[in-house]
């Protein structure tokens, strides 16, 4: 597995058609049974990103970095979060937020999770899930009308 995804930039990774296994302890917030993932940047989808599980062989999350939607999304970690993540230094550490698509009336809309975004160490490859009160699960990005 290439693991050239060692680096970020103000939090928004540097890749290269990179892959870097993620493991988060306490699984994702309500579905707390998926931990193992990897995090795949294939350069042709840039700035999108995928986040396959290891746990559940057919669920693969698209993903992204929040300051793409808003460039001033800042995350506050606890003690508590900086400690499960290793306490990596700023540069070690990555932001991801799951993008979903559903169907809306007539339409189509895609929106982000930016209530709670994914913290990753990608030294070790630690993460956490991280809850952002002011932010919401289904920040929208598009709608579109379905033909």
């Amino acid at each position: 597995m290439d693991t050239t995804l060692v680096a970020s930039v103000n939090n928004i990774l540097v890749v290269e058609n990179s892959q870097l296994k993620v493991t988060l302890a306490e699984g994702l917030i309500g579905c707390e049974m998926w931990r193992e993932f990897v995090l795949e940047a294939p350069h042709d989808l840039a700035p999108l990103m995928y986040l396959h599980s290891l746990d559940q062989a057919d669920l693969t999350f698209i993903v992204t970095h929040p300051r793409y939607i808003l460039p001033l999304y800042h995350v506050d970690l606890s003690e508590s979060d900086k400690k499960v993540l290793g306490n990596p230094t700023p540069a070690e550490l990555a932001t991801v937020v799951i993008v979903n698509s559903a169907r809306r009336g007539e339409g189509q809309v895609v929106t982000a999770n930016l209530l709670g975004p994914i913290m990753i160490n990608l030294t070790t490859g630690s993460g956490r899930q991280v809850i952002q009160p002011d932010h919401s699960a289904r920040h929208l990005l598009s709608e579109t009308p379905l033909c």
